[in-house]
């Protein structure tokens, strides 16, 4: 029972130590911490980071983000973003494995491509959401500035919704079938 409880602790964990620890790192190279020192003197709505926002964000609301940052944040914020084009490689890695990991421990019970589905949907939207939103903050940047699609921000927000609810799904999904297999493999199942 011990080794059971191990095995599904280690597929559990793995896509959450991935994340905040790759995260940390890109955080780090990207001197993120200079933006949110900015955003931290500005309490309210607007200073929450574009790609957490579970409701979307259009044109007035990234407008009002990137304008509570100065010249040198806005410079980290489109560095982050450019970084950050990466981070769906390790954390959507982690959960796909992790997710066929629980998958196989419960005998492959349907076709893998199941589970693969959040990992590979939240990537895809993730960098939608990370090359629309360079695309406008290159153009907020500009000296003069140049307009700002409306349309792309929008997509841009629907992107980060639907990547922030499909990764959910994920992990959610990834705890059942860790806890299903548990179950099984403590009553003596297969696995």
């Amino acid at each position: 029972m011990l080794l059971t409880v191990f095995k599904a602790l280690g597929i559990l964990l793995l896509p959450f130590l991935v994340f905040y620890g790759v995260g940390a790192v890109l955080q780090k190279a990207s001197h993120r911490s200079v933006v949110q020192a900015q955003l931290a003197q500005h309490p309210g709505p607007d200073a929450k980071p574009l790609n957490l926002r579970f409701k979307g964000y259009d044109l007035s609301a990234a407008k009002a983000y990137w304008g509570l940052l100065d010249r040198e944040a806005l410079g980290d914020e489109r560095r982050f973003l450019e970084l950050d084009l990466i981070f769906p490689f390790f954390y959507a890695g982690a959960l796909a494995a992790s997710l066929l990991l629980a998958w196989a421990w419960l005998g492959r019970p349907h076709p893998a491509v199941w589970v693969m589905l959040p990992p590979i949907l939240g990537a895809l939207a993730d960098w939608c959401e990370n090359l629309l939103q360079h695309r406008e903050l290159q153009r907020f940047l500009a000296e003069p500035p140049l307009p700002l699609s409306a349309t792309a921000l929008r997509i841009a927000g629907f992107a980060t919704q639907a990547k922030l609810v499909v990764l959910a799904f994920g992990f959610h999904l990834l705890l059942f079938l860790v806890v299903v297999a548990a179950v099984k493999a403590i009553k003596g199942g297969p696995g």
